[in-house]
């Protein structure tokens, strides 16, 4: 039952583009499956200290709020449209659960999802639904990333047209991947060390998603062009 809340909550989070804090926790606390992590090496400390340096600059500079492709990106949902919030709204009260994969077949890829074999999934696919509709699909992986620390890939399908992320203009990117045009919000390092990423691919009924936590850029696109040709 533990993790079934788990995954509904994943999947919840991904509607809301609100998963970066949870992934981030898991693997810096060292949670997801209920392992604990041993505490990096000074090598990946000092690392992430200039990371972290970095990401504080950063955080100076005028976040990034618009649309790109239909998508709208600000740093928290309070900023969406009113439409986006109001969907906030229903997700915040409750009225999502869990559904059947076939019950959420119009959300499903095209064809199968394959990634490389060094990414291992992490949690079976979980499907929710918001007041009797079909709302999103999520698949987690994981893969060995920067430092030698766990990275989490979250994949989503969902019908959120809104993503609550903090980032700068110069930070998010429009990217042709695998033949379709996607929105890259990049980690500021290429290993991407302690930080969260993003790719996003427009769809009609919402968006196709890819988040993740501490996945080098390189990875990322790895995953990116994957998800690209299961959505075609």
């Amino acid at each position: 039952m533990r993790q079934k809340m788990r995954a509904v909550s994943i999947a919840a989070a991904c509607l809301v583009a609100a998963a970066a804090s949870f992934v981030m926790a898991e693997n810096i606390l060292g949670t997801a499956g209920g392992d604990a992590q041993q505490p990096p090496p000074p090598r990946v400390v000092d690392q992430l200290s200039t990371v972290t340096a970095e990401q504080t600059f950063e955080s100076q500079e005028p976040a990034y709020v618009g649309s790109i492709d239909g998508i709208f990106i600000a740093p928290t949902t309070a900023q969406w449209p009113s439409a986006d919030q109001a969907a906030n709204a229903t997700t915040v009260a409750g009225d999502c659960s869990a559904t059947t994969l076939s019950g959420a077949r119009a959300l499903a890829f095209s064809s199968d999802l394959t990634l490389p074999a060094s990414f291992k999934s992490a949690a079976p696919p979980v499907a929710t639904e918001c007041g009797g509709q079909p709302s999103g699909i999520t698949w987690e992986y994981s893969l060995t990333g920067a430092g030698g620390i766990p990275a989490d890939i979250i994949v989503a399908r969902s019908v959120s047209k809104a993503l609550a992320v903090r980032t700068t203009k110069d930070h998010v990117l429009v990217e042709t991947i695998g033949g379709r045009e996607a929105i890259v919000v990049a980690p500021t390092t290429p290993d991407g060390l302690g930080q969260t990423s993003e790719v996003v691919f427009p769809e009609s009924f919402g968006m196709t998603r890819v988040h993740a936590f501490n996945l080098s850029r390189d990875d990322l696109l790895v995953v990116a062009a994957a998800v690209s040709q299961a959505t075609q």
